[in-house]
Parts: C-alpha cells; structure tokens; sequence
C-alpha cells in the first residue's frame, strides 16, 4: 500500500504535467534559462531546481554557459594611447591578452558557436577569439552601449547575434538587427549558409524558437522574446516601437538619422546598442566612435588585421593585389586601408574630392573660422521636395572661399529656411549677400500655383539662379573652389560628412566606376556648395534688374 504522503506527492506530480501540457498547446513551451561557468555547472543545477519544483520534466531548458570571470564594464577601457581593449585587464599575464606572435604558448582557436540539444536541455556556449574577448566580458557584464570598428571578417555580425540570443533568453523583449538595407540584412545575414547549416539556425537554434518567418526576416523564441531584421534607411517606420536592444550593422554607410530617431526607444528601456562597421572616412560613425572613447559608460575598439590573427601576410598581399587591380592603385590602396585596416583617414573608395580634402587637411586648412563681419556671406542651395534640402554660407575675402557655416533639414516648408537664415543672421552678426540656388528653383510649388522663385520672393530672398549645366562641370568647379578654400570643421561638420562621402557609382557590369555620382545623403551637400562653385565661374548670370519676375519686399528686415 502506498503512505498517503508519497501518493499526495505522485498526484502533485500529475496536476504539474497536465498543466505544463496544456501550457505548450497555447504557449509552445515552458522555458527555463541557467547559467554557469561550466556545462558541468549548469548540469548540476537542473536536478536541483526539479527537485524545488521550480521547473517539470516538460520544461525546455536553455543553459548558457560564459566561461570568463566576472569584471566590471568600466574596466575594459582603451590603455592610453592605444586603440585595442586587452581582454583581461584583471589578468595582465593572461595570453589572450596578446597577439599570438607575441605568446609564449599556443592556444587552440575555439570552434564557431554550435549549440548543441540533448532531451530538452539546449546548452549555449559562445568562445569568442581572443581579440574578442573584451567586447563579450564588457557586453555579458552589463554594458550597455559599444562602437566596435573591426576590419571585415573579424566576426563583429557573429559576436552581435550571439549576444542578442543570449539577451533574447534572459531579458525577454524585442530586438532588432539593423542593416543599413533590408535586401542587405536578408543577404548578408538571414540567407547565408556556414556549410550546410543556416547561419542563423547556429546562432538562434530551432529548439530555442516558437516561430519563424522568412518573409519580414522574423523570429520569436518559446519565451516571448522577438528579433527582427531591418534596414536602417526606413528608420520612420520604426519610430513608437519598444524595443530592448538594437545592433547597427555596417553603420559607416547606414543613414545618420537612423540612430537619433531609434535612441529615445532605447534610453526609455535602458536597453543595449551595438554599433559595429569598417569605416568609410570621418562620418557619423566616426563621431560615434568618438563619443564611446570618450565615455567611460561605453566599450570602443579599432582594431586593424594587425591587431588580429584572421589573416596571414601572404592572403593579406594577395588582397591588395587584387583590390589594386579591380579599383585601381590609389582607389583599391584606400578601399584595402578602410575594410583591413579599419582606418577612418582612409580615403572613401570613389569618392570625387577626396584628394582635394586630404589636401586641405594637410595645410590645415580645415580649421575653426572667425566670421569677418565686414564680409557678406552668401548662400548655397540644394532643393528638395521629399528628401533633404541643404545650405552653405560662405565668404569670400580676396581669391579666397571661407565656408563658414552649414545647415541641413527635411520634412519642412521653405519658410522654415528663411527663419534659420534669419536666426543665423541675428546670431552671428552678419549680412548677407547673394542666395544661389539650381534651375530647379523655377519649378512650381506642390499645392501651390506659386514658382518657388515667387515664394522665396515673397519671403524676402532673391535667388540667383545658376544655369542648367552638366554635373561633371560642376564637379570639377567645386574641386577648384577647394584648393582656394577654407572650411570649418565645427559648424560645417555634417557638410563635411557629405563631402567625404560623395562617391561614384560603381559599375559590376564595367568594374570600373562610372562618371555620375551615386545619389544618396551626402549629394545634398555635395550638390549645394557645387552651385556655388560654377556659379561663381559662370559669367552668364542676368542681373536683378534684368529678371522677369518682381524684387522682393523691403518689409523683409534680414533679406539686405
């Protein structure tokens, strides 16, 4: 006969099955997450939280193994004058801390990420590579934000959604992957194979997964938790989500504005932004890079194959050889510079004033600009309707072109210009001169009857209008302008950016770069300060006097 305690016990047991049975029709599963230092650490708390009744013999269980020491985020810093983190600062003699020609003793490389299920236990173990190790201990020990800069194939998309799985079973909530495109992220990340496994059926194993679906790159874990591939360039449609934790892939060629407009979403969750690309010169990345050295709050990294062992001398040579070949000497030299060396004073492969503002940053000549009040400064223009419209201001003191300020907006009517215009004006105490603008500007106003010439006319701005021409001419006026030239980094630091970042359309067909500039971010401001340039060169202006259409309003009290 079975004592009446022992068979309360076995009908405790039943109710617990049923319930846990009738929990995975509706829910898929119970989920348990461990973790521990060792397999044999994890292994040794499942009986014991069955034996609590924590957890039944129906419940899937995710162990997450992390093999390092605990640290505090802050530790992993930078030495001074340094840009690599050691991955034990706590351990000065540990060999992880050194490149492998500098060990002592050799060290196995770990295998990639396999998770690997037994029953209903899936045990989760990522070994990152040695020159990865500081980015993991600082994101597994809490840290919250980083900026890694690590040449191509050095494992900064693998490191990422390893940390995002684990994330996904121990902070439930939603993630999301951010490739500067969705055609991109599905390429790049959801597609591809590592032999015959999926990638991301490595990285996010089937068992841990309730559902997944191909056509919006989505896939939901047996706990709750979320992920999402994305592309960065349709940030809008994002905006009044909640979200736990983010990842910018390749975000040198991500548009800007894609982080300030995601950042309130993340700060309200105190959640987790990973921002990780090879560099494409001195842009936004490079300013977020900056903005994670100098906080002691966030994790930030450059490192070079130099810095690493993935490459050998001999595949290293075979690359420049080949990248020399395909772009050319001084183009594939800089594209090599910026994907292995992980350089941000590398030129941007197929950039048209590259030359021009190496030049300039070698006389100095982009420095901080005192504004000469006595000089007037004219005004640079680049419409547009649905995308961004762009200002310069310049003054011209003798042959010489001051470009003293910038100024970039969407999304507003032309009278929101006029009032910068006019808060500028108050600000710095200057007067302006002439106000160029594209042929575009004789074009008709949506929903308006009004040229756009009259509004600005009514508006108090008479606009030059600098003839149609060809861009190629424009072009090669601004590279002249340059060399007669003097820009400030601080106020025109965005006009900078699009500078930089003007780059030639890249022909797979002809593999060669074709002659028209590629349309993006950077034409705005590339395009603006290009009007200023031929019009200053082009002799065929009419003078006010001599325009059809009226002079504007003296009412206006900045337009003089």
């Amino acid at each position: 006969m079975i004592p009446r305690a022992r068979a309360r016990l076995i009908k405790e047991e039943q109710w617990i099955r049923r319930l846990e049975a009738a929990r995975m029709r509706y829910t898929g599963s119970a989920v348990a997450v461990f973790k521990g230092r060792s397999r044999a650490d994890v292994d040794a708390q499942i009986p014991q939280a069955k034996r609590g009744r924590r957890i039944g013999e129906l419940t899937d269980i995710a162990a997450i193994i992390d093999p390092y020491p605990p640290i505090e985020p802050t530790r992993l810093r930078p030495e001074p004058g340094s840009s690599i983190v050691k991955g034990f600062p706590d351990e000065p003699d540990n060999p992880l801390n050194f490149h492998p020609a500098h060990r002592k003793e050799l060290i196995t490389p770990p295998p990639l990420l396999t998770p690997e299920t037994i029953g209903r236990v899936t045990y989760f173990r990522f070994t990152p590579q040695w020159f990865q190790v500081s980015l993991w201990r600082f994101l597994t020990n809490g840290g919250r934000r980083a900026c890694v800069v690590w040449h191509r194939r050095a494992g900064k998309d693998e490191l990422a959604m390893a940390f995002l799985a684990r994330m996904m079973l121990l902070e439930p909530g939603s993630y999301w992957i951010l490739y500067p495109t969705i055609t991109q992220a599905k390429n790049v990340l959801w597609s591809m194979r590592v032999g015959n496994e999926a990638r991301i059926d490595r990285i996010f194993p089937p068992a841990f997964r309730r559902r997944t679906r191909d056509s919006d790159l989505f896939i939901e874990f047996l706990n709750g938790s979320r992920l999402q591939f994305v592309g960065s360039d349709n940030f809008d449609n994002l905006r009044g989500a909640s979200v736990k934790g983010v990842v910018f892939s390749e975000y040198a060629t991500a548009l800007p504005e894609a982080w300030p407009t995601l950042r309130p979403m993340i700060d309200q969750n105190n959640g987790i932004v990973i921002f990780i690309s090879t560099p494409r010169g001195k842009n936004h990345f490079h300013d977020i890079y900056e903005t994670a050295r100098a906080s002691p709050h966030w994790f930030a990294e450059q490192r070079g194959v130099a810095e690493t062992d993935v490459y050998n001398n001999e595949q290293l040579e075979a690359a420049l050889e080949e990248t020399t070949k395909v772009y050319g000497k001084a183009q594939g030299e800089a594209f090599f510079d910026a994907e292995y060396g992980a350089s941000f004073t590398a030129a941007v492969p197929g950039a048209f004033y590259s030359g021009e503002l190496k030049h300039l940053e070698a006389e100095g000549r982009i420095c901080p600009l005192e504004i000469d009040k006595s000089v007037p400064v004219d005004t640079a223009w680049d419409l547009g309707r649905t995308d961004s419209t762009a200002i310069w201001f310049i003054q011209q003191v003798g042959r010489e072109y001051r470009i003293v300020d910038y100024y970039e907006s969407s999304g507003v009517a032309i009278h929101h210009y006029t009032d910068v215009l006019l808060e500028k004006k108050y600000q710095y105490k200057w007067r302006y001169g002439r106000h160029y603008f594209p042929a575009d500007v004789k074009q008709k106003e949506w929903l308006s009857e009004k040229s756009r010439i009259e509004s600005l006319n009514s508006l108090g701005i008479e606009p030059e209008v600098v003839p149609e021409h060809r861009i190629l001419d424009r072009i090669n006026a601004l590279r002249r302008m340059l060399d007669r030239s003097l820009i400030d980094p601080v106020r025109c630091a965005r006009g900078l950016e699009a500078l930089r970042n003007y780059v030639r359309e890249w022909s797979i067909e002809l593999r060669d770069w074709r002659a028209s500039p590629k349309h993006d971010w950077a034409s705005h401001g590339a395009d603006a300060l290009g009007i200023f340039a031929i019009g200053h060169e082009e002799p065929s202006f009419k003078p006010p006097s001599e325009r059809r259409w009226s002079k504007p309003a003296m009412t206006s009290h900045w337009a003089a």
